[in-house]
This record gives structure tokens, C-alpha cells and sequence, in this order.
């Protein structure tokens, strides 16, 4: 996935944080509906991550390693302090879950650049689709 996908996806979470701290109406009519954008927007934050995160596990970066890349590449369009809070909490997550997956020893030199990309690809519309039943389900 392009970078610039993270950094429009992230962009849009800074701006629902602080558009949700101050409500655009005194009543607070648009609340629920901001809420599932915040949803969203978190959402596929956390499903860009954890693609990230699988495709470095697949090609045996270290994690430390992946944390500091997931920072770099993500952090600059993090300004607010509970963006960034949101940002390294999906990071640790992501990381953590990659981590537990079990690759057999061989893996990384059976499998091709296409797939790996396909699988990261897979697990990251999956975490989309977790993230988002788990968020709006009532």
C-alpha cells in the first residue's frame, strides 16, 4: 500500500480527533455519525499498520527493527499528542500480532515478493474488517 494512503488515513484521524474534541453544533447532532468516521479512520490506520507489520515479519526484519520503520514512516502526520498515543498503540498491536504468527522455518525463501505483498495485503483487509465490526457493533 502507498504511503500516501497512510498519510491521507492518518491526516483524516487527526482531523476527526479534533474535530470531535470541539463539535461543529451545539447539540451535538453529528456525534454518532463523527464517531463512525473516527471509526473508520482509525480503522484502516490500524489495518495500513498491521500490513506494514506482516510483510516485515514475512521478510525476518526484527521487530525493533519494524517499530522504528512503522514510526518513521507513519509519526510525521501524527502532530496531536493522542495521535501519536493512537499511532504507537496500533503500532505495538500490529507488531505484536505479527510476531505471534508461526512461520515454518522455510517460509521466507519459499515464498516470492508477490506473495508475501498478497498475504500482507489479505491480513490488512482483514484487520479492516475485525477493526470495524468490533468498533460499530452495537
Amino acid at each position: 500500500m502507498a504511503t500516501w494512503k497512510a498519510a491521507v488515513c492518518l491526516a483524516a484521524l487527526l482531523a476527526s480527533t479534533t474535530v470531535y474534541a470541539k463539535p461543529s453544533s451545539p447539540a451535538g447532532r453529528n456525534r454518532p455519525q463523527q464517531a463512525a468516521t473516527n471509526a473508520e479512520t482509525y480503522c484502516k490506520v490500524s489495518a495500513l499498520v498491521s500490513h506494514d507489520a506482516i510483510l516485515a515479519r514475512l521478510n525476518d526484519e526484527k521487530p525493533d527493527d519494524t517499530k522504528t520503520h512503522l514510526r518513521q514512516k507513519y509519526a510525521p502526520a501524527a502532530v496531536s499528542e493522542q495521535a501519536r498515543s493512537m499511532l504507537d498503540s496500533a503500532i505495538d498491536i500490529a507488531i505484536s500480532k505479527a510476531w505471534r504468527v508461526n512461520l515454518p522455518a522455510d517460509a521466507k525463501a519459499v515464498l516470492d515478493a508477490d506473495t508475501k505483498k498478497q498475504i500482507a495485503e489479505r491480513i490488512g483487509v482483514e484487520e479492516y474488517n475485525f477493526c470495524m465490526n468490533a468498533l460499530t457493533s452495537e
